[in-house]
């Protein structure tokens, strides 16, 4: 089997070169690519057929599968499951490309805004106390004067 006329140069480390057929020799059996479900892949956009099973979106190719747990056959700790499809297309290429660079953009985005938050200047501690002192100034002034009502601007009520 050889790589697909399809597959994007981006694609080809999802073929492995293995041995094809059951000996060497005169049977025909030799090496060749085959692609590798275990290789990494991620999903692309794919077109659900009844008919067809999973299509790719963008040049209508079969979907292959992609097996991140599969480690063989004869491993017990081995899982087969499909958990989606890939195509190897120049477009399906294009768009892994392109949601990797918009992850990095936001990852980007999301560190300069940390960092742009880290240099917003901070309040003046003299400044707070100056206006704590002040209003307890005033408290103490309105509670020695018989208005206990004045305690419940900081949270603080008195029962009759």
């Amino acid at each position: 089997m050889a790589i697909p006329d399809y597959c994007d140069p981006r694609a080809e480390k999802h073929y492995v070169n293995s041995f094809v057929g059951s000996s060497h020799g005169d049977n025909g059996s030799m090496y060749g690519y085959r692609y590798d479900s275990t290789s990494g892949g991620k999903p692309t956009k794919m077109v659900h057929t009844s008919r067809y099973g999973r299509l790719c979106a963008y040049c209508g190719e079969k979907g292959l599968p992609l097996q991140p747990f599969f480690k063989g056959s004869f491993d017990p700790d081995s899982d087969s499951r499909v958990v989606g499809h890939m195509c190897i297309c120049k477009d399906a290429m294009d768009e892994l490309e392109i949601e990797q660079a918009i992850k990095d953009l936001k990852a980007k985005q999301a560190q300069e805004m940390k960092d742009l938050e880290a240099t917003m200047p901070k309040p003046s501690n003299s400044v707070l106390s100056k206006v704590m002192a002040y209003r307890l100034k005033v408290l103490t002034e309105e509670v020695e004067s018989g208005n206990l009502e004045a305690l419940e601007s900081f949270g603080v009520y008195v029962k009759r």
